[in-house]
């Protein structure tokens, strides 16, 4: 984790490795080098003929979600040079994608969207409940021992329902309460807004005004003990305002909003009674 600083004198535009022969700690992040012996990518490859090794590793594509190959030719640590990368059948090759999916598993679990939002509940309900989480130690090899049998591709990893296998290695008494923390809400209007669990204001959802006309009572969680906070969106989607007490909302600061963006946007519904507004819900 050090830096290494070569003085000029030492430094040559052809030189590609240095052996580094005296030195002294200048800071806590650097080593100054007073003497060391330069070489050329040739001369490094002609004196280390013997440690030359060509190596294939196996990796995966975050963003592609494919295994890949690709071949390196090392001395020790130092890649002299490298292949481009070819993509795995891992049908043909299952032996590569069950040693790269043991090693790598926790790694691969945590970019799994069930898995994600799984973690981010728990941690919300930590926050809310004092209930034992001793279990979380456990669940990663437990999820593991669950799927290995049935998983063959990186594909069947990330496209099985993981949150169902998950809630199977979590106790009775923190299902019940996850099962109380939707991923969404279902408006008036029929649509659906997810649920933020992370923010500051977290729970929350965002959603224009004339989709929340006919929401009585602002919306809860876990038996209605925890008030979702709603931010209410202009037309053009902007926040206008943030609360956690709708049912007043309505009564109240909703006029004042309804004065100043009825005129700018009058296409919209702006009932004098949104409580009861009924939506004309699209077949």
């Amino acid at each position: 984790g050090r830096g290494v600083e070569l003085p000029s004198y030492l430094q040559s535009p052809s030189l590609d490795y240095y052996l580094l022969l005296s030195g002294r700690e200048y800071t806590n992040a650097l080593t100054k080098c007073d003497f060391a012996i330069g070489f050329t990518t040739q001369e490094f490859e002609k004196y280390s003929t013997q440690n030359i090794q060509k190596i294939t590793e196996i990796d995966f594509d975050f963003e592609a979600k494919k295994m890949f190959k690709i071949e390196k030719t090392m001395v020790g640590y130092f890649v002299i040079s490298t292949a481009s990368k070819s993509y795995i059948n891992e049908i043909q090759y299952p032996y590569l994608f069950n040693d790269y999916f043991k090693n790598n598993f926790s790694k691969l679990l945590i970019l799994h969207p069930h898995y994600k939002s799984y973690l981010t509940k728990i941690s919300f309900l930590k926050k809310q409940e004092p209930l034992n989480f001793n279990y979380l130690n456990e669940l990663n090899n437990n999820i593991y021992d669950s799927i290995i049998e049935v998983t063959k591709t990186i594909h069947d990893f990330f496209d099985m329902n993981l949150y169902e296998i998950i809630l199977f290695s979590t106790p009775e008494n923190v299902v019940k309460d996850l099962q109380q923390l939707p991923t969404q809400l279902t408006l008036p209007n029929g649509k659906t807004v997810l649920i933020d669990y992370e923010s500051e204001h977290a729970p929350k959802i965002s959603a224009r005004i004339q989709d929340l006309f006919g929401q009585t009572t602002n919306p809860t969680l876990l038996y209605g003990r925890i008030r979702i906070t709603v931010e209410l969106l202009a037309p053009n989607y902007r926040p206008t305002q943030i609360t956690s007490q709708l049912e007043n909302f309505w009564k109240t600061s909703y006029f004042e909003i309804k004065k100043e963006l009825k005129a700018r946007y009058p296409k919209h519904p702006w009932p004098d009674d949104p409580c009861n507004y009924i939506h004309t819900l699209k077949k």
